[in-house]
């Protein structure tokens, strides 16, 4: 399972991301940094740690069904995982930066008292 993973990291890295709308996503080719929102930095690293815990548990189950290496690398390629979840991640990224810009937060429900 770590290698599939290994792989599609390396093949994210490989297609390197290149600069997407407003200049939200950046992949420096010297450095590690998969992508940068604002002051907001994601490496490759967490990208990878994200990955495996997004994917591991299905993986795992394709692998418990029988599928091979080949099927499950050919259905996340299919489905473009890597690509979906850098996307998601910079839009989460860009609402979170936009909510604090904005004051928007979430607080402690207050205490009930009986």
């Amino acid at each position: 399972m770590k290698y599939l993973l290994s792989i599609i990291v390396c093949v994210l890295a490989f297609t390197a991301c290149q600069s997407t709308q407003n200049g939200a996503a950046l992949m420096v080719p010297e450095s590690d940094v998969v992508f940068r929102v604002g002051s907001t930095s994601v490496t490759l690293e967490e990208f990878a740690q994200r990955l495996e815990r997004d994917t591991g548990q299905a993986i795992a189950q394709m692998i418990a069904q029988g599928q091979t290496r080949a099927q499950i690398e050919e259905m996340a390629a299919q489905a473009q995982v890597q690509r979906s979840l850098l996307d998601n991640w910079i839009q989460e990224e860009l609402l979170l930066q936009t909510a604090r810009r904005g004051g928007i937060g979430v607080s402690a429900a207050p205490s009930i008292r009986r």
